[in-house]
């Protein structure tokens, strides 16, 4: 009996140290394998579905913010930038009325813009193949994603950020 006991006391032995020299292989490959630099985080969070590090999408440019956040499915963050009308939209009459219209960012990517028309005036001269700039809330959906919120917070607290859309040199908000 002392000799089975024996024998499984060395096994055990064994494989605890089999098992914590395996822990540290582990580390030391994760160790490798951690990005060295900004770039390298980004390209890692672009090109690898699967990648789980913490990217700061403030600190993006705007195109690749919105990019970023089309790709992972992100809403609710504040962006600007430009894009050419591909299309215009019939307005929205659902609940507070909308005029929508389809941009096109200079990355191909499409963005619908819903301005509310209820808080902020109407771009009455825009036409197909126009450039609008815009600064509002994105909203992520399959198609491309939405930016509302291009109005001034009608709230007199002010606990939103103010958004806009410029035109032909006029700002809509």
């Amino acid at each position: 009996m002392k000799y089975i006991l024996l024998v499984f006391a060395i096994f055990v032995a064994g494989m605890t140290y089999f098992e914590f020299q395996e822990r540290q292989k582990s580390a030391q490959i994760a160790e490798d394998k951690k990005p060295t630099n900004d770039i390298e985080r980004l390209e890692r969070a672009f090109n690898t579905s699967n990648y789980k590090e913490f990217v700061d999408i403030d600190k993006l440019g705007e195109l690749e913010k919105i990019a970023y956040a089309q790709q992972h499915n992100i809403s609710d963050i504040q962006v600007s930038g430009e894009g050419m009308v591909i299309k215009i939209l019939a307005d929205d009459e659902q609940g507070s009325r909308h005029q929508r219209f389809i941009i096109r960012l200079d990355n191909k990517q499409t963005l619908l813009i819903a301005h509310n028309i209820d808080l902020a005036n109407r771009i009455n001269t825009l036409r197909q193949g126009d450039k609008v700039k815009f600064y509002g809330e994105y909203e992520w959906n399959d198609k491309g994603g939405v930016v509302h919120w291009t109005h001034r917070d009608p709230d007199p607290r002010g606990d939103h950020e103010d958004g806009y859309l410029i035109h032909a040199g006029i700002k809509y908000w």
